[in-house]
């Protein structure tokens, strides 16, 4: 293989293409966007999991009795709050 067929190879294979400034910064929004869908709906997922795993776990006699008390703080103060909101 000559050195004029290694370049031409190289040139076909090569990874950069060369985009104008539009190109590369609608690639980044939609990249950034796909990538800010991607967590919510990942983190959406985790956050339900863990839901179910509290919710089942409150029927297991030492984390259940645990899991109500920080579930009545929160819910006391949430009343609070809406209580304060409303006068």
């Amino acid at each position: 293989m000559q050195d004029s067929e290694k370049l031409e190879m190289a040139n076909r294979s090569s990874h950069v293409h060369l985009k104008s400034r539009r190109r590369i910064v609608f690639d980044n929004f939609l990249g950034g966007i796909s990538w800010g869908v991607g967590s919510v709906i990942g983190a959406s997922i985790v956050v339900g999991i863990i839901g179910i795993i509290v919710i089942r776990t409150s029927t297991i006699p030492l984390i259940g009795d645990l899991v109500r008390v920080v579930m009545n703080e929160i819910q006391t103060g949430v009343n609070e709050i809406t209580k304060n909101t409303t006068e």
